[in-house]
């Protein structure tokens, strides 16, 4: 079984200044590869935002078991839906 891992150390949070407001994009990367395997964007810095850009990591790797994620204490991190997506990984 190979084992990728998301590090939310370079899990980037970046606010994108546009013509009304702000953009909020999430990023998360293959600590391997070094490549963005999963992203979102949003109006709002949500926990939706955060999910979002996970479940798309987890899609492009075929939603692998033995992922290893680290994230920050951020409010997004620590919301329900974002603990029980990471419930279901196991």
């Amino acid at each position: 079984m190979s084992i990728w891992t998301v590090c939310s150390v370079i899990w980037r949070m970046i606010s994108i200044s546009v013509s009304n407001g702000w953009l909020y994009l999430a990023e998360v990367p293959d600590l391997f590869s070094r490549m963005v395997i999963g992203w979102a964007m949003d109006k709002r810095m949500k926990a939706g935002l955060v999910c979002d850009a996970l479940q798309m990591a987890l899609w492009r790797r075929r939603m692998r078991k033995g992922v290893i994620v680290h994230s920050d204490r951020g409010s997004q991190y620590c919301s329900k839906l974002y603990q029980a997506l990471l419930a279901n990984m196991t």
